[in-house]
């Protein structure tokens, strides 16, 4: 098997997920040189405090759409670490997102044992949801 070259993609995420998915998919063109690209847990949107809302996604939403042409443009395998995402019934999954050099969704994961924690100044609860 031949070796492939890999980029990992860490950025901090905020709440606006527009603004994330511009600079993915700037990071993304950075990376065409490569096989296979690699983004963090909660890349797409992350809420920094509780009084921001939990913006999800779906296979067809645009912000996925948008990531799709990335990979398309660059030829690369997109790993989109984690995404919240609504699933039926009506219910937010954190998934993962693997995106093919054709742009295609090409598989997608939904986590099973959802993160939970208590802190003083605040409380996060995907098992939940």
């Amino acid at each position: 098997m031949p070796l492939k070259k890999i980029a990992l993609i860490q950025l901090n995420s905020g709440p606006d997920l527009k603004e994330n998915v511009d600079k993915i998919s700037a990071y993304i063109d950075q990376a065409k040189d490569c096989d296979w690209v690699f983004l963090p847990e909660v890349c797409l949107s992350r809420k920094r405090s509780t009084a921001d809302s939990l913006q999800l996604v779906h296979d067809e939403h645009e912000m996925i759409t948008a990531l799709s042409d990335a990979a398309k443009r660059a030829k690369v395998w997109l790993f989109l670490g984690s995404a919240a995402e609504v699933g039926p019934p009506q219910k937010a999954f954190n998934s993962t997102f693997v995106i093919g050099p054709e742009g295609q969704l090409r598989a997608k994961y939904r986590k099973l044992h959802l993160f939970s924690v208590e802190m003083p100044e605040a409380s996060i609860r995907e098992s939940d949801s």
